[in-house]
Protein backbone atom coordinates (compact mmCIF):
# COMPACT_ATOMS: atom_id res chain seq x y z
CA UNK A 1 0.00 0.00 0.00
CA UNK A 2 1.37 3.39 -0.97
CA UNK A 3 2.41 5.75 1.79
CA UNK A 4 -0.09 8.45 0.75
CA UNK A 5 -2.93 5.93 0.98
CA UNK A 6 -1.87 4.86 4.48
CA UNK A 7 -1.64 8.48 5.57
CA UNK A 8 -5.02 9.27 4.02
CA UNK A 9 -6.78 6.30 5.63
CA UNK A 10 -5.17 7.01 9.00
CA UNK A 11 -6.30 10.63 8.79
CA UNK A 12 -9.88 9.67 7.97
CA UNK A 13 -9.99 7.17 10.86
CA UNK A 14 -8.59 9.71 13.32
CA UNK A 15 -11.03 12.39 12.17
CA UNK A 16 -13.90 9.92 12.53
CA UNK A 17 -12.82 9.04 16.07
CA UNK A 18 -12.40 12.72 16.94
CA UNK A 19 -15.93 13.48 15.78
CA UNK A 20 -17.30 10.74 18.02
CA UNK A 21 -15.27 11.91 21.02
CA UNK A 22 -16.54 15.46 20.51
CA UNK A 23 -20.13 14.22 20.17
CA UNK A 24 -19.77 12.21 23.39
CA UNK A 25 -19.10 15.29 25.54
CA UNK A 26 -22.73 16.46 25.72
CA UNK A 27 -25.34 15.71 28.38
CA UNK A 28 -26.52 12.14 28.97
CA UNK A 29 -29.97 11.58 27.55
CA UNK A 30 -32.85 9.58 28.94
CA UNK A 31 -32.00 6.09 27.65
CA UNK A 32 -28.45 6.34 28.96
CA UNK A 33 -29.70 7.50 32.36
CA UNK A 34 -32.25 4.70 32.36
CA UNK A 35 -29.45 2.19 31.87
CA UNK A 36 -27.60 3.71 34.82
CA UNK A 37 -30.74 3.27 36.88
CA UNK A 38 -30.96 -0.37 35.77
CA UNK A 39 -27.44 -1.06 37.06
CA UNK A 40 -28.66 -0.36 40.59
CA UNK A 41 -31.56 -2.77 40.06
CA UNK A 42 -29.27 -5.50 38.68
CA UNK A 43 -27.02 -5.32 41.79
CA UNK A 44 -24.40 -7.60 40.22
CA UNK A 45 -23.06 -8.54 36.77
CA UNK A 46 -25.10 -11.75 36.92
CA UNK A 47 -28.19 -9.68 37.68
CA UNK A 48 -27.75 -7.83 34.38
CA UNK A 49 -28.91 -11.05 32.72
CA UNK A 50 -31.41 -12.32 35.28
CA UNK A 51 -33.04 -9.36 37.05
CA UNK A 52 -33.72 -6.56 34.54
CA UNK A 53 -35.81 -8.01 31.68
CA UNK A 54 -35.90 -4.61 29.95
CA UNK A 55 -35.34 -3.80 26.29
CA UNK A 56 -33.25 -0.86 27.48
CA UNK A 57 -30.74 -3.35 28.90
CA UNK A 58 -27.98 -3.74 26.31
CA UNK A 59 -25.91 -6.28 28.22
CA UNK A 60 -22.32 -5.28 27.44
CA UNK A 61 -23.10 -1.59 27.74
CA UNK A 62 -24.95 -2.12 31.02
CA UNK A 63 -22.00 -4.07 32.40
CA UNK A 64 -19.69 -1.23 31.38
CA UNK A 65 -21.85 1.39 33.13
CA UNK A 66 -21.98 -0.84 36.20
CA UNK A 67 -18.19 -1.03 36.18
CA UNK A 68 -17.86 2.77 35.94
CA UNK A 69 -20.42 3.42 38.65
CA UNK A 70 -22.53 6.53 39.36
CA UNK A 71 -21.39 10.12 39.10
CA UNK A 72 -18.88 9.75 36.25
CA UNK A 73 -18.53 12.05 33.25
CA UNK A 74 -20.64 11.41 30.12
CA UNK A 75 -17.45 10.84 28.13
CA UNK A 76 -16.36 8.00 30.41
CA UNK A 77 -19.76 6.30 30.19
CA UNK A 78 -19.56 6.51 26.40
CA UNK A 79 -15.95 5.38 26.11
CA UNK A 80 -16.80 1.75 25.30
CA UNK A 81 -19.01 2.81 22.39
CA UNK A 82 -16.31 5.17 21.13
CA UNK A 83 -13.76 2.32 21.25
CA UNK A 84 -16.13 0.11 19.26
CA UNK A 85 -16.66 2.91 16.74
CA UNK A 86 -12.88 3.29 16.39
CA UNK A 87 -12.63 -0.46 15.76
CA UNK A 88 -15.37 -0.15 13.13
CA UNK A 89 -13.43 2.59 11.34
CA UNK A 90 -10.25 0.50 11.35
CA UNK A 91 -12.10 -2.51 9.94
CA UNK A 92 -13.69 -0.43 7.19
CA UNK A 93 -10.40 1.30 6.32
CA UNK A 94 -8.73 -2.09 5.88
CA UNK A 95 -11.69 -3.69 4.09
CA UNK A 96 -10.51 -5.82 1.15
CA UNK A 97 -11.75 -4.85 -2.30
CA UNK A 98 -11.57 -6.90 -5.46
CA UNK A 99 -12.29 -3.87 -7.67
CA UNK A 100 -10.13 -0.98 -6.55
CA UNK A 101 -7.69 -0.08 -3.79
CA UNK A 102 -9.59 3.19 -3.43
CA UNK A 103 -12.82 1.49 -2.33
CA UNK A 104 -11.70 1.21 1.34
CA UNK A 105 -10.81 4.91 1.26
CA UNK A 106 -14.28 5.85 0.02
CA UNK A 107 -15.89 3.47 2.55
CA UNK A 108 -13.86 4.97 5.40
CA UNK A 109 -15.01 8.48 4.45
CA UNK A 110 -18.66 7.40 4.23
CA UNK A 111 -18.58 5.66 7.61
CA UNK A 112 -16.42 8.26 9.39
CA UNK A 113 -18.67 11.22 8.51
CA UNK A 114 -22.12 9.58 8.54
CA UNK A 115 -24.25 11.59 10.96
CA UNK A 116 -26.21 8.47 11.90
CA UNK A 117 -23.05 6.54 12.76
CA UNK A 118 -21.43 9.47 14.58
CA UNK A 119 -24.52 9.77 16.77
CA UNK A 120 -24.78 6.11 17.76
CA UNK A 121 -21.02 5.70 17.93
CA UNK A 122 -20.84 8.32 20.69
CA UNK A 123 -23.49 7.36 23.22
CA UNK A 124 -23.64 4.81 26.02
CA UNK A 125 -25.81 2.28 24.25
CA UNK A 126 -25.21 -1.06 22.55
CA UNK A 127 -25.53 -0.04 18.90
CA UNK A 128 -21.89 0.89 18.30
CA UNK A 129 -20.79 -2.45 19.76
CA UNK A 130 -23.30 -4.35 17.62
CA UNK A 131 -21.95 -2.64 14.48
CA UNK A 132 -18.34 -3.49 15.30
CA UNK A 133 -19.07 -7.14 16.03
CA UNK A 134 -21.26 -7.40 12.91
CA UNK A 135 -18.36 -6.24 10.74
CA UNK A 136 -15.91 -8.45 12.65
CA UNK A 137 -18.10 -11.54 12.27
CA UNK A 138 -18.54 -10.86 8.54
CA UNK A 139 -14.78 -10.51 8.01
CA UNK A 140 -14.05 -13.67 10.01
CA UNK A 141 -16.46 -15.66 7.84
CA UNK A 142 -14.88 -14.21 4.72
CA UNK A 143 -11.43 -15.18 5.97
CA UNK A 144 -12.64 -18.65 6.88
CA UNK A 145 -14.13 -19.22 3.43
CA UNK A 146 -10.92 -17.99 1.80
CA UNK A 147 -8.42 -19.90 3.94
CA UNK A 148 -10.34 -22.84 5.33
CA UNK A 149 -8.74 -22.26 8.75
CA UNK A 150 -11.04 -23.20 11.61
CA UNK A 151 -9.56 -20.44 13.77
CA UNK A 152 -11.61 -17.92 11.76
CA UNK A 153 -14.76 -19.88 12.52
CA UNK A 154 -13.84 -19.60 16.20
CA UNK A 155 -13.33 -15.84 15.81
CA UNK A 156 -16.75 -15.65 14.21
CA UNK A 157 -18.31 -17.50 17.15
CA UNK A 158 -16.77 -15.10 19.65
CA UNK A 159 -17.74 -11.99 17.66
CA UNK A 160 -21.28 -13.30 17.15
CA UNK A 161 -21.84 -14.02 20.85
CA UNK A 162 -20.55 -10.58 21.80
CA UNK A 163 -22.72 -9.07 19.08
CA UNK A 164 -25.83 -10.71 20.54
CA UNK A 165 -24.87 -9.30 23.94
CA UNK A 166 -24.46 -5.85 22.38
CA UNK A 167 -27.95 -5.46 20.93
CA UNK A 168 -30.55 -7.81 19.48
CA UNK A 169 -30.50 -6.01 16.11
CA UNK A 170 -27.26 -7.95 15.65
CA UNK A 171 -29.53 -10.86 14.74
CA UNK A 172 -29.96 -9.36 11.26
CA UNK A 173 -26.27 -9.66 10.27
CA UNK A 174 -26.03 -12.93 12.20
CA UNK A 175 -28.80 -14.42 10.09
CA UNK A 176 -27.03 -13.10 7.00
CA UNK A 177 -23.69 -14.70 7.85
CA UNK A 178 -25.26 -18.06 8.73
CA UNK A 179 -27.28 -18.01 5.49
CA UNK A 180 -24.08 -17.21 3.59
CA UNK A 181 -22.27 -20.18 5.16
CA UNK A 182 -25.25 -22.47 4.44
CA UNK A 183 -25.26 -21.33 0.80
CA UNK A 184 -21.54 -22.08 0.45
CA UNK A 185 -22.08 -25.53 2.00
CA UNK A 186 -24.87 -26.31 -0.47
CA UNK A 187 -22.75 -25.43 -3.45
CA UNK A 188 -19.83 -27.47 -2.09
CA UNK A 189 -17.30 -24.89 -0.98
CA UNK A 190 -14.00 -26.73 -0.65
CA UNK A 191 -12.94 -25.07 2.60
CA UNK A 192 -16.15 -26.16 4.31
CA UNK A 193 -15.57 -29.78 3.32
CA UNK A 194 -12.08 -29.59 4.79
CA UNK A 195 -13.29 -28.61 8.24
CA UNK A 196 -16.57 -30.32 9.06
CA UNK A 197 -15.98 -29.81 12.81
CA UNK A 198 -15.94 -26.05 12.27
CA UNK A 199 -19.72 -26.30 12.17
CA UNK A 200 -19.66 -26.42 15.97
CA UNK A 201 -18.48 -22.81 15.99
CA UNK A 202 -21.48 -21.79 13.91
CA UNK A 203 -23.80 -23.40 16.44
CA UNK A 204 -22.22 -21.50 19.36
CA UNK A 205 -24.09 -18.19 18.86
CA UNK A 206 -27.36 -20.05 18.36
CA UNK A 207 -26.85 -21.90 21.64
CA UNK A 208 -25.93 -18.61 23.36
CA UNK A 209 -29.09 -16.98 22.00
CA UNK A 210 -31.23 -19.87 23.22
CA UNK A 211 -29.71 -19.59 26.71
CA UNK A 212 -30.27 -15.84 26.70
CA UNK A 213 -33.87 -16.40 25.67
CA UNK A 214 -34.44 -18.72 28.61
CA UNK A 215 -32.96 -16.49 31.30
CA UNK A 216 -34.07 -13.08 30.01
CA UNK A 217 -35.59 -12.53 26.57
CA UNK A 218 -38.78 -14.53 27.13
CA UNK A 219 -39.51 -12.21 30.08
CA UNK A 220 -38.58 -9.02 28.25
CA UNK A 221 -40.66 -5.88 28.82
CA UNK A 222 -40.71 -3.34 25.98
CA UNK A 223 -40.41 0.27 27.10
CA UNK A 224 -42.45 3.09 25.63
CA UNK A 225 -41.57 5.66 23.03
CA UNK A 226 -43.05 8.31 20.77
CA UNK A 227 -45.65 7.48 18.14
CA UNK A 228 -44.24 6.64 14.75
CA UNK A 229 -44.98 5.71 11.17
CA UNK A 230 -42.80 3.13 9.42
CA UNK A 231 -42.34 5.45 6.45
CA UNK A 232 -41.33 8.30 8.73
CA UNK A 233 -38.75 6.23 10.60
CA UNK A 234 -37.23 4.81 7.41
CA UNK A 235 -37.10 8.28 5.89
CA UNK A 236 -35.31 9.65 8.94
CA UNK A 237 -32.87 6.74 8.89
CA UNK A 238 -31.98 7.23 5.21
CA UNK A 239 -31.75 11.00 5.63
CA UNK A 240 -29.57 10.73 8.74
CA UNK A 241 -27.26 8.22 7.07
CA UNK A 242 -26.04 11.02 4.80
CA UNK A 243 -26.79 13.90 7.16
CA UNK A 244 -29.27 15.48 4.75
CA UNK A 245 -31.89 17.96 6.00
CA UNK A 246 -35.52 17.61 5.01
CA UNK A 247 -35.93 18.65 1.40
CA UNK A 248 -34.21 18.01 -1.95
CA UNK A 249 -30.93 16.87 -0.38
CA UNK A 250 -32.76 13.81 0.96
CA UNK A 251 -32.35 12.46 -2.56
CA UNK A 252 -28.68 11.95 -1.72
CA UNK A 253 -29.76 9.27 0.75
CA UNK A 254 -32.14 7.73 -1.78
CA UNK A 255 -29.34 7.69 -4.37
CA UNK A 256 -27.08 5.90 -1.86
CA UNK A 257 -29.72 3.21 -1.28
CA UNK A 258 -30.25 2.77 -5.03
CA UNK A 259 -26.49 2.48 -5.62
CA UNK A 260 -26.22 -0.15 -2.86
CA UNK A 261 -29.11 -2.18 -4.32
CA UNK A 262 -27.61 -2.04 -7.82
CA UNK A 263 -24.29 -3.24 -6.42
CA UNK A 264 -26.14 -6.08 -4.67
CA UNK A 265 -27.83 -7.12 -7.92
CA UNK A 266 -24.49 -7.13 -9.75
CA UNK A 267 -22.99 -9.19 -6.95
CA UNK A 268 -25.81 -11.73 -7.26
CA UNK A 269 -25.44 -11.91 -11.05
CA UNK A 270 -21.76 -12.68 -10.57
CA UNK A 271 -22.79 -15.60 -8.31
CA UNK A 272 -20.89 -14.07 -5.44
CA UNK A 273 -21.92 -15.82 -2.22
CA UNK A 274 -21.71 -12.53 -0.30
CA UNK A 275 -24.92 -11.50 -2.03
CA UNK A 276 -26.76 -13.98 0.21
CA UNK A 277 -25.52 -12.14 3.28
CA UNK A 278 -26.61 -8.75 1.98
CA UNK A 279 -29.95 -10.07 0.80
CA UNK A 280 -30.79 -11.51 4.22
CA UNK A 281 -29.44 -8.39 5.92
CA UNK A 282 -31.87 -6.21 3.94
CA UNK A 283 -34.84 -8.58 3.97
CA UNK A 284 -34.59 -9.34 7.71
CA UNK A 285 -35.75 -5.90 8.90
CA UNK A 286 -38.28 -5.69 6.05
CA UNK A 287 -39.89 -9.00 6.99
CA UNK A 288 -39.91 -8.02 10.67
CA UNK A 289 -41.81 -4.84 9.84
CA UNK A 290 -44.30 -6.67 7.62
CA UNK A 291 -44.99 -9.58 9.95
CA UNK A 292 -45.18 -7.71 13.23
CA UNK A 293 -45.55 -3.99 13.84
CA UNK A 294 -43.08 -3.22 16.65
CA UNK A 295 -44.33 -1.50 19.79
CA UNK A 296 -41.69 1.17 19.25
CA UNK A 297 -39.54 1.91 16.23
CA UNK A 298 -36.64 4.29 15.69
CA UNK A 299 -33.81 4.74 13.14
CA UNK A 300 -31.33 3.19 15.59
CA UNK A 301 -33.00 -0.21 15.11
CA UNK A 302 -31.65 -0.21 11.54
CA UNK A 303 -28.24 1.31 12.24
CA UNK A 304 -26.43 -2.06 12.22
CA UNK A 305 -27.35 -2.37 8.53
CA UNK A 306 -25.99 1.07 7.58
CA UNK A 307 -22.20 0.36 7.48
CA UNK A 308 -22.80 -2.57 5.13
CA UNK A 309 -24.94 -0.39 2.85
CA UNK A 310 -22.17 2.22 2.83
CA UNK A 311 -19.66 -0.50 1.91
CA UNK A 312 -21.84 -1.32 -1.09
CA UNK A 313 -22.03 2.37 -1.96
CA UNK A 314 -18.23 2.58 -1.78
CA UNK A 315 -18.01 -0.40 -4.12
CA UNK A 316 -20.36 1.38 -6.54
CA UNK A 317 -18.19 4.49 -6.34
CA UNK A 318 -15.15 2.34 -7.14
CA UNK A 319 -16.98 1.10 -10.22
CA UNK A 320 -17.86 4.67 -11.18
CA UNK A 321 -14.24 5.83 -10.78
CA UNK A 322 -13.18 3.44 -13.56
CA UNK A 323 -15.59 4.91 -16.13
CA UNK A 324 -13.30 7.11 -18.18
CA UNK A 325 -11.74 10.46 -17.37
CA UNK A 326 -14.85 11.87 -15.71
CA UNK A 327 -15.28 8.92 -13.32
CA UNK A 328 -12.82 9.95 -10.63
CA UNK A 329 -13.87 13.63 -10.55
CA UNK A 330 -17.49 12.49 -10.20
CA UNK A 331 -16.58 10.27 -7.24
CA UNK A 332 -14.64 13.10 -5.59
CA UNK A 333 -17.64 15.41 -6.05
CA UNK A 334 -20.04 12.86 -4.56
CA UNK A 335 -17.81 12.28 -1.54
CA UNK A 336 -17.41 16.03 -0.98
CA UNK A 337 -21.18 16.50 -1.11
CA UNK A 338 -21.60 13.67 1.37
CA UNK A 339 -19.03 15.16 3.76
CA UNK A 340 -20.53 18.66 3.54
CA UNK A 341 -24.11 17.54 4.26
CA UNK A 342 -22.96 15.32 7.10
CA UNK A 343 -20.78 18.07 8.53
CA UNK A 344 -23.80 20.36 8.84
CA UNK A 345 -25.73 17.68 10.75
CA UNK A 346 -22.74 16.70 12.91
CA UNK A 347 -22.09 20.36 13.74
CA UNK A 348 -25.66 20.59 15.00
CA UNK A 349 -25.03 17.49 17.12
CA UNK A 350 -21.87 19.02 18.58
CA UNK A 351 -23.72 22.28 19.30
CA UNK A 352 -27.06 21.03 20.63
CA UNK A 353 -26.22 17.47 21.62
CA UNK A 354 -28.96 15.08 22.64
CA UNK A 355 -30.62 17.91 24.55
CA UNK A 356 -29.54 21.08 26.33
CA UNK A 357 -30.56 19.80 29.72
CA UNK A 358 -27.83 21.45 31.80
CA UNK A 359 -28.50 24.87 30.28
CA UNK A 360 -32.22 24.50 30.98
CA UNK A 361 -31.83 23.50 34.63
CA UNK A 362 -29.11 26.11 35.23
CA UNK A 363 -31.35 28.84 33.81
CA UNK A 364 -34.25 27.71 36.04
CA UNK A 365 -32.02 27.84 39.11
CA UNK A 366 -30.71 31.28 38.17
CA UNK A 367 -34.20 32.67 37.66
CA UNK A 368 -35.68 31.34 40.92
CA UNK A 369 -34.91 33.20 44.15
CA UNK A 370 -36.48 30.58 46.43
CA UNK A 371 -34.27 28.16 48.32
CA UNK A 372 -36.10 25.19 46.75
CA UNK A 373 -37.17 25.14 43.10
CA UNK A 374 -40.23 23.02 42.27
CA UNK A 375 -40.25 21.43 38.82
CA UNK A 376 -42.84 19.22 37.13
CA UNK A 377 -43.07 17.64 33.71
CA UNK A 378 -45.42 16.22 31.13
CA UNK A 379 -43.87 12.76 31.60
CA UNK A 380 -42.60 12.07 35.11
CA UNK A 381 -40.34 9.10 34.41
CA UNK A 382 -38.55 10.69 31.47
CA UNK A 383 -38.23 14.23 32.81
CA UNK A 384 -37.43 13.28 36.40
CA UNK A 385 -34.41 11.15 35.47
CA UNK A 386 -32.91 14.00 33.46
CA UNK A 387 -33.74 16.70 36.03
CA UNK A 388 -32.21 14.75 38.92
CA UNK A 389 -29.09 13.90 36.91
CA UNK A 390 -28.49 17.56 36.10
CA UNK A 391 -29.26 18.58 39.69
CA UNK A 392 -26.48 16.24 40.88
CA UNK A 393 -24.04 17.48 38.24
CA UNK A 394 -24.78 21.12 39.13
CA UNK A 395 -24.47 20.41 42.85
CA UNK A 396 -28.06 21.54 43.35
CA UNK A 397 -29.77 18.40 44.63
CA UNK A 398 -31.05 20.18 47.74
CA UNK A 399 -32.25 23.15 45.70
CA UNK A 400 -34.50 21.19 43.30
CA UNK A 401 -37.65 19.27 44.13
CA UNK A 402 -39.26 17.34 41.30
CA UNK A 403 -43.03 17.23 41.83
CA UNK A 404 -44.76 14.15 40.33
CA UNK A 405 -47.98 14.80 38.46
CA UNK A 406 -50.21 13.29 41.17
CA UNK A 407 -48.86 15.82 43.71
CA UNK A 408 -49.51 18.94 41.66
CA UNK A 409 -51.48 21.68 43.41
CA UNK A 410 -52.46 25.28 42.69
CA UNK A 411 -49.11 26.29 44.19
CA UNK A 412 -46.68 23.74 42.77
CA UNK A 413 -44.78 23.14 40.62
CA UNK A 414 -43.50 26.59 39.72
CA UNK A 415 -41.74 25.31 36.59
CA UNK A 416 -43.12 22.96 33.95
CA UNK A 417 -41.02 20.96 31.47
CA UNK A 418 -42.57 19.62 28.30
CA UNK A 419 -40.49 17.30 26.12
CA UNK A 420 -40.85 17.24 22.37
CA UNK A 421 -39.18 14.83 19.92
CA UNK A 422 -39.27 17.41 17.13
CA UNK A 423 -36.01 19.24 16.43
CA UNK A 424 -38.04 22.38 15.67
CA UNK A 425 -40.93 22.13 18.14
CA UNK A 426 -43.97 24.39 17.96
CA UNK A 427 -44.40 25.69 21.51
CA UNK A 428 -47.67 27.13 22.76
CA UNK A 429 -46.99 30.47 24.52
CA UNK A 430 -49.41 29.54 27.31
CA UNK A 431 -50.57 26.18 28.70
CA UNK A 432 -52.92 25.18 31.50
CA UNK A 433 -52.51 22.09 33.67
CA UNK A 434 -55.21 19.87 35.14
CA UNK A 435 -55.04 21.91 38.36
CA UNK A 436 -56.11 25.00 36.45
CA UNK A 437 -52.77 26.72 36.83
CA UNK A 438 -51.42 28.61 33.83
CA UNK A 439 -47.82 28.46 32.63
CA UNK A 440 -46.11 30.84 30.23
CA UNK A 441 -43.35 29.78 27.84
CA UNK A 442 -39.91 30.94 29.00
CA UNK A 443 -37.50 29.19 26.62
CA UNK A 444 -37.10 26.38 24.11
CA UNK A 445 -34.01 24.17 24.25
CA UNK A 446 -33.79 22.17 20.99
CA UNK A 447 -31.74 19.04 20.35
CA UNK A 448 -29.93 17.70 17.30
CA UNK A 449 -32.28 14.78 16.63
CA UNK A 450 -32.20 10.95 16.71
CA UNK A 451 -31.41 10.64 20.45
CA UNK A 452 -32.91 12.84 23.14
CA UNK A 453 -35.56 15.55 22.92
CA UNK A 454 -36.23 19.27 22.91
CA UNK A 455 -37.25 20.81 26.23
CA UNK A 456 -39.94 23.49 26.43
CA UNK A 457 -39.58 25.41 29.71
CA UNK A 458 -42.66 27.07 31.23
CA UNK A 459 -43.10 29.10 34.41
CA UNK A 460 -46.27 29.55 36.41
CA UNK A 461 -48.07 32.89 36.10
CA UNK A 462 -50.88 34.26 38.21
CA UNK A 463 -52.79 35.49 35.17
CA UNK A 464 -52.33 35.01 31.43
CA UNK A 465 -49.85 37.45 29.91
CA UNK A 466 -51.60 40.40 28.32
CA UNK A 467 -50.13 39.63 24.92
CA UNK A 468 -51.04 35.94 24.97
CA UNK A 469 -53.26 34.89 22.03
CA UNK A 470 -56.90 34.24 22.84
Amino acid sequence: MRAWRIVGLTTVVLVGVALRVAAARGDLWFDELWTLLLTSVARSPFGVFTRLHSDNNHYLNTLWLMLIGPGASPLLYRLLSIAAAAGTLVLVATWPSRKSRNVPFAAAILVAFSYLLVTYGSEARGYSLAIFFALASYRSIERFLESGRAVWAAVFAGAAILGILSHLTFLFPLAGTLAWVAFEMVRGRRTLRMHPLAGAFFLAPIIALALLWWIDLRLLVIGGGPDYTVAGVLRECVRSMVGAPEGPLELLGVAAIVAALIELVLMARARDGRAIFYLVLVLGPAITLLVERPVYLAPRYFVVVVPFLLLLVASALGRLARLGRWGRPAVVGILLLFVVTDDVAVTRLLTLGRGQYREAIASILAATPQSVVTIGGDHDFRNRLVVLDQARRLGAEAAIAYVPHERWTRDTPEWLLRHDFSTTPTAAPLVMTTTGRRYALVAVYPYAGLSGWSWLVYRAVATPPSDAPR
